[in-house]
């Protein structure tokens, strides 16, 4: 009997293997800068060296991993143009997507939407940073639902992981949680009057935050920054 792995065993453990280490990187779980071990990495994920290398070789391509031949594989600092970019992308998709909600959106999911900024709330003053950024995910991806845009909400999470490291090492500044919280409440207000022109710029209001936010936190924590964005 063979004891060659099928390949599409090893497909489906790279798959998990990149996944598992994507989230890592955007919750920064996995810092910039830091390290990373094939042999800790393979242990941790109770996997062979194939997939894990696979996986790390498609973050490297997205831009979240580097590679050095003689030195190592580290976690990509982060590089402001790159979320400019993408932020500029996300931008535009999220006001198009907003207004359209404006137009068609129901009680019950004016409803939803505070529902999930109270919960914002309640997990701001528990200080559970993970469960508030995903809930953040959340309330941008029922706005999606509502607009009736699947592919929009696509092309969103391909891009926002470039975007969300910087917003992650936002929410360490209680501050800068308050006025995520506001911006989605005035959001939610302006879709709930069905008004699509206030609603977009509430929203273009809250996409521009990583304008506003990233200065700041290159002084904060420089040693997560690429340095020529000093």
């Amino acid at each position: 009997m063979s004891s060659v792995t099928p390949a599409h065993v090893t497909r489906r453990a790279s798959d998990h293997a990149f996944e598992h280490l994507r989230a890592a990187i955007v919750s920064l779980e996995l810092p910039p800068g830091s390290a990373l071990s094939d042999r800790e990495l393979c242990e941790a994920l109770s996997m062979s060296r194939t997939p894990v290398r696979e996986a790390l070789l498609k973050l490297a391509n997205l831009g979240l991993v580097e590679i050095r031949p003689q030195a190592g594989t580290f976690v990509s600092r982060i590089r402001m143009k790159e979320v400019l970019e993408a932020n500029f992308i996300r931008r535009e998709l999220e006001g198009a997507c907003v207004r359209e909600a404006a137009k068609v959106i129901t009680e019950n999911q004016r409803n939803e939407l505070m529902f999930l900024i109270d919960q914002q709330k309640l997990d701001h003053s528990a200080q559970n940073l993970k469960v508030f950024s995903r809930l953040d995910i959340e309330f941008h991806s029922a706005i999606h639902t509502i607009a009736g845009n699947d592919l929009c909400r696509t092309i969103i999470r391909d891009v926002r992981m470039f975007v969300d490291r910087l917003r992650n090492l936002s929410l360490y500044r209680p501050a800068d949680i308050n006025e995520i919280i506001a911006d989605h409440l005035a959001i939610a207000k302006a879709l709930a009057k069905g008004d699509p022109e206030g609603a977009e710029r509430a929203m273009d209001h809250h996409m521009d935050r990583v304008r506003h936010v990233a200065k700041s936190l290159m002084t904060q924590y420089p040693e997560y920054f690429e340095q020529d964005n000093a």
